[in-house]
């Protein structure tokens, strides 16, 4: 890149959340091109939250199609007050893929 022309990195991501252990959908933008230093977009705050299925998501991958942009994840939440059933996660979680539309704009 020439000088002068600005870029970085665009992370989407999950994280669990403090509270209700639900994993929820962030955004985050490298410091330049720094790809080991981050800063969360959106004041820190979800950008995306799943409440059906497992009422968790996982996995995020943001692709550009022709149409706009997606966000495809798994929906998956692990936590439980009763603990993990690791049998239960393997054989019946992540069962289906959740998918957020954005046109361009």
């Amino acid at each position: 890149m020439s000088g002068g022309e600005l870029f970085g990195y665009l992370l989407v991501h999950f994280v669990e959340d403090a509270h209700s252990h639900a994993e929820k959908i962030y955004f985050s933008l490298s410091h330049g091109d720094d790809p080991l230093r981050w800063r969360r977009m959106n004041d820190g705050q979800a950008v995306l939250e799943w409440t059906a299925g497992t009422g968790g998501v996982r996995d995020p991958h943001i692709v550009r199609g022709p149409d706009g942009f997606h966000i495809v994840a798994t929906d998956l939440r692990v936590w439980r007050p009763e603990g993990a059933d690791w049998w239960q996660f393997s054989h019946r979680g992540s069962r289906d893929l959740v998918v957020w539309d954005s046109p361009i704009c």
